[in-house]
């Protein structure tokens, strides 16, 4: 959460000229539903149901994409053996100063809307999921400038072809 999936997402497929879908857009899409309000009204269990649907229908695409997930989507119903079965995962490894200072302002998140110290907050959930996470393919520093990360995770990719 806050590392900026969806933005690097973006200039990633825009470089590497593939589609970008963003998972949480897709749910919000099909329930006609906010994450929020999908949160509140049917609780975490059923998004966490709807991810799994999502990246199921996702890994029959066949064409060159690129997924911007939410950050529990790997921790959840072993979905990053599915993930890593059908792509490459990359992490984004960003520091927790720059999470806090990245969402501190951020209302629209339903995971941190109930947060007394956000700070904290992070520390643990990211020490919980981080186990999950460094199983990816790829760990990129995230507090690197976004061209950096671009390039880097874009070299990765191109290798990764040419070693298969």
């Amino acid at each position: 959460m806050g590392c900026g999936k969806t933005s690097l997402g973006k200039l990633l497929a825009r470089k590497l000229k593939f589609e970008f879908l963003d998972t949480d857009l897709l749910i919000e899409e099909h329930e006609k539903s906010s994450i929020q309000e999908i949160f509140n009204s049917k609780g975490e269990t059923y998004f966490r149901e709807k991810e799994y649907e999502v990246l199921l229908e996702l890994s029959k695409i066949n064409h060159p994409t690129i997924f911007s997930t939410g950050g529990g989507m790997p921790i959840f119903n072993d979905n990053l053996s599915l993930m890593k079965n059908n792509g490459l995962v990359v992490f984004l490894d960003v520091p927790i100063g720059m999470l806090y200072s990245r969402l501190k302002n951020d209302v629209k998140r339903p995971l941190l809307a109930s947060q007394i110290n956000l700070l904290e907050y992070i520390k643990v959930s990211l020490n919980e999921r981080k186990p999950i996470y460094t199983k990816a393919n790829l760990i990129v520093d995230g507090s690197l400038n976004k061209s950096e990360l671009v390039t880097t995770i874009a070299d990765f990719y191109k290798q990764s072809i040419l070693e298969k």
